[in-house]
C-alpha cells in the first residue's frame, strides 16, 4: 500500500519541493505537494533563531504529516553541480570508479576532498572510456543536508 508511494524531492540553494505520488494503477495520483524555502535572508534581523534548512523542513513536514512512501528520488538544481566530459584510461566500471576522482581533480584543478562526484560511462573503445562527470561542492551539499 504505502510502499507503492513514491516521493520526489527537488533541491536548490534556497528552496525544496516535495511531491508524493501514488503508484496505484496506470495513472499516478499526486497525494501531496509542497515547497519550503530558506527564510534566513528574510529574518536577517533575528540572529537568535536558527531556521532549519529546506531539506530539514521537508523532513519535518513528512514526519509531522506521517506521509509514507517506498521509493525516493532526489534531484539537484543545476546551479549546485557542474558537468564535465572526461576520458578515463579504463573500461571497467570498478576501475573507473576507483580512479575518476583523480581524473576530475586534474581536469578541474580542484582538491578532490572539496568535491562530491558521480559519473556515467558515455562510451568505451580501445583507448578507454568517455565519461560524464558531475561535480558539486561538498561543503555546500553538506550544509544543505545537515541543516
Amino acid at each position: 500500500m504505502e510502499q507503492n508511494n513514491c516521493l520526489g524531492i527537488y533541491l536548490s540553494k534556497k528552496r525544496a519541493t516535495a511531491v508524493l505520488l501514488s503508484r496505484r494503477g496506470s495513472h499516478p495520483e499526486v497525494l501531496r505537494c509542497f515547497s519550503v524555502q530558506d527564510d534566513a535572508d528574510l529574518d536577517s534581523n533575528d540572529q537568535s533563531r536558527q531556521a532549519p534548512s529546506p531539506p530539514a523542513q521537508v523532513a519535518q513536514t513528512l514526519a509531522s504529516e506521517r506521509l509514507q512512501y517506498g521509493e525516493v528520488a532526489v534531484s539537484l538544481d543545476c546551479t549546485l553541480y557542474t558537468q564535465h566530459n572526461l576520458h578515463s584510461e579504463f573500461t571497467d566500471h570498478k576501475q573507473i570508479a576507483n580512479t575518476i576522482i583523480f581524473d576530475a581533480e586534474e581536469a578541474l584543478a580542484r582538491d578532490a576532498t572539496d568535491m562530491a562526484l558521480t559519473f556515467t560511462i558515455a562510451s568505451t573503445d580501445a583507448t578507454g572510456s568517455q565519461t560524464t562527470v558531475f561535480a558539486a561542492d561538498r561543503a555546500v551539499l553538506y550544509e544543505m543536508l545537515d541543516g
